[in-house]
């Protein structure tokens, strides 16, 4: 079931051309050019409830704008959006109800007071029964390792902290669909695996949709069972992470071969060197890294190298998906 739908959606800003020196600024003081500048391009895509989108691209290709528009805090130019039976902007409270959010660089924690007394707060805005509040509060306080926090002042708390704790607020109405707008950002490595293990947990048990972008392309490849790239406002592939790979992978992979005794002085590539296109990318005492093109058969590489010395382990490797998505960057 399709609980996010997005037709042809389209979001332009008009943004003021500022001249130079002070015959410039009198100018544009009474005549001020603006030139426009499109965020979003007509995109469409729907989301069906409980997968988690990784929603990536390059700084300035309209992710935060988009996720804004759905959220309901910008109104589209053109096109329409519905979440479960309404239009976030025009329906902003009821959507509210719908939705919960999360962005990296910004925090919704009353600064001076005990973390418990905002999620007290928020847990009466959203009309969550007391008994109700005070399980998910624990529930998700011990899951995000939150629970020492909990009568401390947020403004004490680090970033980490901050974010998890964000998150806990964010959930704190069990809302369907969740968006996260670089969550992990500024985060160590352990509280990264923590956040990600919490999302697919909170999908697994709520069946809760997540839309997430993220620059930390390993927060997509761990977490997300779908991906979209959106470049220059235009939304560039919708899929999943296998279709991605396969999409925008090199026609190459990589052969690591492990023997069970030292190949150093013996030549790998005269047994190989009837097959084409294969190259050596490293090689060991007791190892051997090959590229090889897709289209050659690895039964015969191995049969050939098995003759130098007894193979012991084989890893298989295609390019991952961190390095397709720095290529596609590059190239843009």
């Amino acid at each position: 079931m399709d609980i996010i739908r997005v037709e042809k959606l389209r979001k332009e800003y008009k943004v003021p051309e500022i001249r130079e020196g002070i015959k410039g600024s009198l100018k544009d003081l009474f005549h001020r050019k603006y030139n426009s500048v499109t965020a979003v391009n007509d995109i469409s895509f729907s989301i069906s409830k409980g997968e988690i989108v990784g929603y990536i691209g390059p700084n300035g290709a309209g992710k935060t704008t988009t996720v804004k528009l759905l959220s309901g805090i910008l109104a589209p130019s053109s096109g329409h959006i519905n979440i479960l039976g309404n239009d976030p902007f025009k329906h902003r409270i009821k959507n509210a109800f719908n939705v919960g959010m999360v962005m990296g660089s910004q925090s919704k924690l009353l600064w001076n007071l005990p973390v418990i007394e905002t999620f007290n707060l928020f847990g009466a805005i959203y009309e969550v029964k007391k008994d109700v509040l005070k399980e998910r509060i624990k529930k998700f306080s011990e899951i995000l390792g939150v629970e020492h926090l909990l009568y401390k002042q947020a403004r004490t708390f680090s970033l980490g902290e901050r974010t998890r704790c964000n998150f806990l607020l964010a959930l704190i109405h069990n809302p369907p669909i969740l968006f996260l707008d670089e969550p992990t950002i500024g985060m160590d490595i352990a509280v990264k695996f923590r956040i990600r293990d919490f999302l697919k947990e909170i999908r697994e048990t709520y069946g809760t949709t997540i839309i997430l972008t993220s620059h930390d392309i390993a927060d997509i490849e761990d977490t997300a069972t779908r991906m979209m790239i959106i470049d220059e406002g235009k939304l560039i592939f919708d899929g999943s992470p296998v279709k991605f790979q396969q999409t925008f992978s090199l026609d190459e992979i990589v052969v690591r071969i492990k023997f069970k005794s030292s190949i150093k002085g013996k030549n790998i590539f005269s047994v190989l060197n009837d097959i084409k296109n294969i190259s050596l990318e490293e090689e060991g005492e007791f190892f051997v890294s090959l590229k090889i093109k897709k289209e050659v058969p690895i039964f015969d590489v191995l049969t050939k190298c098995n003759r130098v010395a007894e193979i012991g382990n084989i890893l298989i490797s295609e390019e991952p998906i961190s390095q397709i998505v720095r290529r596609i960057y590059e190239k843009n």
